[in-house]
């Protein structure tokens, strides 16, 4: 068994809005997790709603790039919208005949798994095969007072910066620019969303967990970490400027992943173009 962690951080260089589930009229919440923290009560303990950085937003950033990047390395152009959704979505379980249900068929994950290292990392669903990423990514957590017991030692100290004042606010407005095509008796459509932001300036505390990667699967998280840095955005509204972000991970080097494309290319477009013909 092989265990590789990467700890990093994330440092907001525009206001970040990663929506939460919850929306009051026009004023869009952030994503919060509760945390429980320790304090001078009974309980020993009180529960704080703290904003984060999904592991779920950030793998799909990374899994978009890094797909996007193996096809046009490949020079591979998809045929079947259900290929792109496996690739660059996580895909989606099918049904079968009862005889086929609960079918684990290991020779095929597998095949996979070598040809495709992009996918071993990330994972997918095919059909009725799931197949679990070999990257665990977590949640990104702002480094703040609250949270001294869930981050590294020297991170955050009494003197830290709260998480209240890593929060602020921010708005778009939607404008009518009909004009003259307008009835006379017909009232302008116009609105102002509200939605909160995250200060730009706070920094967050991040990992990786690849379980049993070889040295072109550890390539591919490597990749990803390069094209993010390239295009480093996070969470919702980045054409208006918001979730720019600078990054500061473990240089990896994706040199051997990058070889092993070249390489074996036709071996790599086999086997996509296997799974596009698995799921017509």
């Amino acid at each position: 068994m092989k265990t590789e962690r990467f700890e990093g951080s994330i440092t907001a260089l525009s206001p970040i809005h990663h929506g939460g589930d919850e929306s009051t009229g026009a004023r869009a919440t952030l994503r919060r997790m509760k945390f429980l923290i320790p304090a001078d009560t009974e309980t020993g303990i009180r529960k704080m709603d703290i904003p984060v950085i999904s592991g779920n937003s950030i793998r799909g950033v990374l899994r978009r790039l890094v797909m996007r990047d193996m096809l046009d390395t490949l020079g591979y152009e998809l045929k079947s919208i259900k290929t792109y959704h496996m690739l660059f979505a996580g895909g989606t379980l099918e049904s079968v005949s009862s005889s086929d249900a609960g079918t684990i068929n290991l020779e095929l994950r597998k095949y996979f798994r070598s040809a495709i290292p992009a996918l071993s990392v990330f994972g997918s669903a095919f059909g009725n095969q799931m197949m679990e990423g070999k990257m665990k990514c977590a949640y990104a957590i702002p480094k703040c007072y609250e949270l001294q017991t869930y981050l590294p030692d020297g991170a955050c100290n009494k003197k830290s910066i709260t998480s209240y004042e890593q929060i602020a606010d921010d708005f778009t407005t939607r404008r009518d620019d009909l004009h003259g095509e307008r009835k006379d008796d017909e009232a302008a459509h116009q609105m102002i969303v509200n939605f909160e932001v995250i200060a730009p300036g706070t920094e967050f505390y991040h990992k990786f967990t690849l379980l049993d990667c070889n040295e072109i699967e550890t390539g591919v998280l490597a990749r990803a970490l390069e094209l993010w840095s390239e295009r480093p955005y996070v969470g919702g509204k980045s054409s208006i400027g918001l979730g720019e972000v600078s990054l500061d991970y473990p240089t990896i080097g994706s040199d051997i992943y990058m070889k092993y494309l070249d390489e074996n290319k036709d071996n790599v477009v086999a086997a996509i173009t296997r799974i596009e013909e698995m799921l017509k």
